[in-house]
């Protein structure tokens, strides 16, 4: 087996997919030592450093996507089931996919941007691989003099606890490298939604046994389907990240918790946000000002509103305009009301405001839309 395709995987190809499977058994791949500038190291280049001290039932697939696979929104590059031993750690500068790591057993961590993470069995991370991070076992020293212990960021090894000599760090993950088009919207949806840094992955520290079950059953999918080399195959393979993703997005966003946003709040402070949000439905039509919405949910103003976002995705007030124009295009459809009489009718004060808005949420204005007719 190559060591060098072990440690760069493929690059992209506009021929057809080629696939790899690797079994992890061959004892030169268990313990790969660190760099020492004296010798030399094939799992070191410009930009990467990896440790892949993993155990033997460690399972790896990897694929170079062509061009009917890339023209898909997801398309897998790599996969793999990892048995992270004691000094198993990556680190790299750039990468260019999506990685998502679900965590069975013991304890991994991911730094980032200056954040390090905890990875607990059950949690799920997602993160843009084109900015230089590290991941590995728990309590591993890497090349640099930085440490991961269970309890606390990277720091210097001095000033990390000793394990106990009974206990051996270990991390089981299923992880998968992706990209496409779906992938990309979606991170950068949900980090603009969840207020983060555009370099900082998302975790959902607990995703639940429902969503852990079915991520590890489409794994297992994805891994018979990637060596079948068809367009069917490719078709399923991005269905699966698909739904892997939106179960991933789903979770994410009702726990809301991920470094740098909000703490996941209680189910009084969802029923008062929903509400909030029933309240302008009900009275789309009349102007609605913040203070009423505050006074129903007693809640402070920039917790409502951090609140109000992440469940309608919008702030209070574009979550009204939508309502308006909704309403309008429906009248436009299906009454001969004008469009003067429309814009009253859904809570416009003057037709000019209604019309340049109408035109800025849909691209064309309120007659024009009423000229394309229902369907």
């Amino acid at each position: 087996m190559n060591q060098s395709i072990f440690r760069n995987g493929p690059q992209k190809s506009n021929q057809n997919n080629s696939l790899q499977n690797a079994s992890l058994q061959d004892a030169s791949f268990h313990n790969v030592p660190f760099h020492n500038p004296a010798l030399p190291n094939p799992f070191e280049d410009a930009s990467l450093l990896s440790r892949l001290d993993l155990g033997e039932k460690s399972s790896w697939s990897i694929t170079t996507p062509g061009d009917f696979s890339q023209g898909l929104p997801f398309y897998c590059t790599e996969a793999g089931h990892f048995y992270g031993l004691e000094n198993f750690y990556t680190k790299r500068d750039f990468k260019d996919s999506y990685l998502i790591f679900l965590t069975l057993s013991g304890e991994g961590y991911f730094t980032q941007a200056g954040e390090t993470l905890r990875l607990t069995p059950g949690s799920l991370l997602l993160a843009d691989c084109r900015s230089p991070q590290q991941y590995g076992t728990s309590n591993v020293k890497a090349t640099d003099g930085f440490y991961a212990p269970s309890s606390a960021p990277l720091e210097s090894p001095s000033a990390a606890p000793s394990l106990a000599p009974s206990v051996a760090p270990s991390w089981e993950h299923l992880w998968i490298h992706m990209n496409g088009l779906g992938v990309q919207s979606l991170f950068r949806a949900l980090q603009e939604h969840l207020g983060t840094d555009k370099d900082i992955p998302l975790i959902l520290t607990d995703a639940g046994m429902s969503v852990t079950y079915d991520f590890k059953d489409r794994f297992q999918t994805l891994q018979r389907l990637l060596p079948k080399e068809s367009t069917d195959s490719f078709f399923q393979i991005s269905l699966l990240l698909h739904e892997i993703l939106n179960s991933f997005a789903r979770g994410l966003l009702s726990e809301s918790v991920v470094t740098g946003s909000l703490p996941a709040s209680s189910s009084q402070r969802d029923q008062d946000i929903k509400k909030a949000a029933a309240y302008i439905r009900d009275h789309f039509q009349d102007p609605v000002n913040i203070p009423e919405l505050l006074e129903l949910t007693h809640m402070s103003k920039a917790y409502f509103m951090q609140l109000f976002r992440r469940y309608t995705g919008t702030t209070p007030y574009n979550y009204l305009l939508r309502l308006r124009i909704s309403k309008a295009k429906e009248l436009l459809t299906l009454s001969d009301l004008s469009i003067q009489e429309i814009s009253e009718a859904v809570g416009f004060s003057d037709e000019t405001n209604f019309s340049t808005r109408f035109k800025k949420m849909t691209g064309t204005s309120p007659m024009n839309y009423r000229k394309g007719g229902l369907g």
